[in-house]
């Protein structure tokens, strides 16, 4: 799994607050009663066993879901199976056509905030695309649950 991923699924852990453990190419996430394994299995693909009601599950998905499938197994309430979005995977390209023009100005602001104020986390919110910056990463999910979410790195 590639170095700026595991770093990303670090700080999301961290936010959501999951321990995590890792064991040669295995990453293991942990909270509450919610056990999540992400393992690499051939090239562009992982493979995701996580805790559901039935036992453990498992999931195949192309590397860049892994952000949508972990914030939705980090924010579910329940032990249920996940059902995995249609949509396209959320590029700040999708989160400006969504939200407008305005996108670009949030950026500029958050961007002042964080070297000025040196903040670390902040809700941006918006309409269809929910967006919240934690700790250099820009999460953006989507409210009506089509679109799946990603983690972008904020560039300072």
């Amino acid at each position: 799994m590639y170095h700026q991923t595991k770093k990303n699924i670090r700080v999301l852990a961290e936010k959501y607050h999951y321990t995590i453990q890792y064991d040669r190419e295995v990453v293991r996430l942990e909270g509450g009663s919610n056990k999540i394994e992400v393992e690499p299995t051939n090239k562009g693909r992982l493979t995701i066993k996580y805790s559901a009601s039935k036992g453990t599950e498992r999931l195949e998905i192309p590397n860049d879901e892994i952000y949508d499938v972990l914030i939705e197994l980090f924010r579910r309430k329940e032990a249920d199976e996940l059902h995995q979005k249609e949509g396209d995977l959320i590029t700040l390209d999708l989160y400006r056509q969504e939200e407008g023009t305005i996108v670009d100005q949030w950026l500029k602001q958050l961007k002042e905030e964080i070297s000025t104020k040196g903040i670390t986390h902040k809700e941006i919110g918006g309409n269809r695309i929910e967006a919240e910056y934690y700790k250099g990463l820009l999460i953006l999910t989507d409210d009506l649950v089509f679109y799946l979410s990603n983690v972008i790195e904020l560039e300072k």
